[in-house]
């Protein structure tokens, strides 16, 4: 009886993943209409959210520890047109971390997937013009 409710619980979480990551699809899908860089930006936090939250339940711990930084990389280059979040040196810490990230979440080479895609967004949302941000996150 425990065994068969156990599984019945996995079941909903995995589908509860799985719904959370096709809403994160759409919501990702959207960041490419945005116009202005701070509306792109609340999108892709929403977006960064939405996929950690699916990424754990589904149990790839390298997805979602890189969601993480990319939600405090979300909120630094939303400000970045503030003195403290403008420095260059927070793009060259948040690769680095990300980088960091994967080695410390290492599930096999398929943990370098998400980090080479989370490197890439990085460069995009750090770009100040959103045809910019645009173009460079396709691949991420």
């Amino acid at each position: 009886m425990t065994t068969v409710l156990l599984q019945q619980a996995a079941g909903m979480v995995n589908t509860v993943a799985q719904i959370i990551g096709v809403v994160a699809v759409a919501v990702s899908c959207i960041i490419f209409l945005g116009r202005k860089r701070r509306t792109i930006l609340l999108c892709k936090f929403t977006a960064d959210v939405l996929w950690f939250c699916h990424y754990f339940l589904i149990g790839a711990y390298s997805g979602a520890a890189l969601n993480v930084l990319a939600l405090g990389r979300e909120s630094i280059f939303y400000n970045k047109e503030k003195k403290w979040a403008s420095h260059r040196f927070w793009l060259y810490l948040i690769m680095a971390l990300t980088i960091a990230s994967c080695i410390l979440t290492w599930e096999g080479p398929i943990s370098l997937l998400p980090m080479i895609g989370s490197c890439c967004a990085v460069v995009s949302f750090w770009c100040t013009k959103p045809i910019h941000i645009r173009l460079m996150a396709i691949p991420a």
